[in-house]
């Protein structure tokens, strides 16, 4: 894997923490959106990690 394709994936995994963080916190995240010019393989994995950090970040609540 190239060096730019590292720092792609570690960019879009910052995203995806980010947003996971916002829709926890009450706002409105439109995934559909943030998606819409991603190929497949992008839109599942992106989704794949917003999903795991949501509810890592939901669990957390539930057990503070």
């Amino acid at each position: 894997m190239k060096q730019q394709d590292v720092m792609s994936l570690q960019n879009f995994d910052f995203l995806a923490l980010s947003f996971a963080q916002m829709q926890s916190q009450g706002r409105r995240v439109d995934t559909e959106a943030i998606t819409g010019n991603m190929d497949r393989d992008g839109k599942t994995w992106f989704l794949k990690r917003y999903n795991y950090y949501l509810n890592h970040l939901r669990n957390e609540a539930l057990t503070e």
